[in-house]
């Protein structure tokens, strides 16, 4: 049965989350000293709505349809104050009030990846990328890398890294270290998370299944490279060290090189793995073997699922929903309008990452209590503009936001194969925008 106080709980749960974050902020003494202590124009509350509810136009066409009367001046000073950690502790707020529940055969099911966002031009910051062979000059690029709920379609967490030190294992194990998951709780992974080092940090985390799909060619993890390209289901245990004494090579161990000394300085071109555990170290994982039947080409996952819950066509399936964190991916940054930042410094940036996420989650949960024909699904991106106003209006109906929601689908095109073609976007120059 339909519940049309959906969208006004959720805009309540969210307001809630951003005043008490707000509010606690300030009695631990965590903003800047004398920031957003008397009441102005631009109070933090009325600040972090507006960033959160931002789109891709100019700052003054943004402030002119949020009804704020600033400068552009005024609105930069204040947004100076703004920790980005303070955005994506609503995030997390808002998601602990929410209390998604929906799951996959009882499994919650997390879907971790990353994604590049263009940011200003700056030869001097750490984001810089010097220009490949042919090109004019470089580029400045975040690498986001977020833990995503694909069942209710929400973002978890995210690690904001400057690309060219973008570290995607160390972020997925910095959030799997931050977060406290529900029980029977799965993180779906591609092959760039394929490491011993992550496969002994899931098993050591009692209740945290993983699922991280291997690549299979001469660079593949030794026990698989000696598997026989067929479908097949079975245990492969495996001792790790960090040595190379004559009794681990007698002994089939898997050689580990890392930087042990830590006092030496290593050369750039000396290979140092990461390994958070003793050495030796044994370990053991479910590898399942499946085969595509669109083109024929064989996948292999690892994991620690039970046999017992899911067989390997269950595997497949939950493997592929992983592409959910994928078509999240395109809604942040198109319907949103993360393409186009309203900011020079890396600062200002995450702040509108973590803006636009908290921003996703509401405008799913809303999605998720309207009403749509079978083989028909919502248009995000009119129902972004929709959640938009109905935050910025005080009276707005959430009964009338559902209504016209519902008027706006678009047909369900299920089994589509298309691989992922798209690429960060050049930053936007502010004098290019729509005005």
């Amino acid at each position: 049965m339909k519940n049309t106080n959906a969208a006004r709980l959720i805009k309540g749960a969210f307001m809630e989350t951003l005043k008490d974050t707000a509010d606690t902020w300030r009695k631990e003494g965590r903003l800047k000293e004398n920031s957003f202590t008397r009441e102005r124009k631009l109070p933090l509350l009325t600040m972090l709505l507006f960033l959160i509810t931002m789109k891709g136009g100019t700052l003054d066409k943004e402030l002119h349809d949020a009804g704020i009367d600033v400068s552009k001046q005024s609105f930069s000073k204040r947004r100076e104050q703004i920790p980005p950690r303070l955005l994506l502790e609503i995030l997390w707020g808002f998601n602990h009030r929410c209390g998604d529940s929906r799951t996959f055969r009882d499994y919650h099911v997390y879907a971790v990846d990353g994604t590049c966002i263009n940011i200003a031009h700056d030869v001097d910051a750490e984001t810089y990328i010097p220009p490949r062979k042919g090109a004019s000059k470089g580029y400045n690029q975040l690498h986001a890398n977020p833990l995503y709920d694909v069942v209710n379609k929400v973002y978890l967490d995210a690690v904001i890294q400057p690309q060219p030190k973008q570290d995607e294992i160390g972020a997925l194990l910095q959030m799997l270290k931050r977060n406290t998951f529900p029980e029977k709780s799965v993180i779906v992974a591609d092959r760039g998370y394929e490491s011993y080092n992550v496969i002994a940090h899931f098993l050591a985390e009692s209740g945290v299944y993983f699922l991280i799909r291997l690549k299979q060619n001469r660079s593949a993890m030794r026990d698989i490279q000696v598997l026989p390209m067929e479908e097949l289901d079975c245990d492969l245990a495996v001792t790790v060290t960090t040595t190379q004494t004559k009794t681990d090579k007698e002994n089939g161990y898997v050689w580990v090189q890392t930087h042990r000394n830590a006092d030496r300085k290593y050369s750039g071109r000396t290979r140092g793995a990461r390994w958070d555990f003793g050495s030796p170290y044994k370990l053991s994982f479910r590898t399942v073997r499946i085969r595509l039947a669109e083109n024929g080409e064989y996948e292999t996952l690892a994991t620690n699922l039970p046999r017992e819950d899911f067989t390997p066509e269950d595997i497949k399936e939950l493997y592929h929903m992983r592409w959910g964190i994928e078509t999240s991916f395109r809604a942040l940054k198109y319907d949103i309008g993360l393409t186009h930042l309203h900011g020079k410094s890396e600062r200002y940036a995450k702040q509108e990452i973590y803006a636009a996420m908290i921003f996703y989650n509401l405008v799913s949960r809303i999605i998720s209590a309207a009403e749509t024909e079978p083989g028909r699904a919502v248009n995000r991106a009119r129902a972004s503009d929709l959640c938009r106003d109905f935050l910025r209006k005080n009276k707005a109906s959430g009964v009338k936001l559902l209504k016209e929601i519902e008027k706006h689908t678009e047909p369900v095109r299920p089994g589509r194969q298309d691989k992922r073609t798209l690429q960060a976007k050049g930053f936007a120059g502010f004098a290019y925008r729509v005005p």
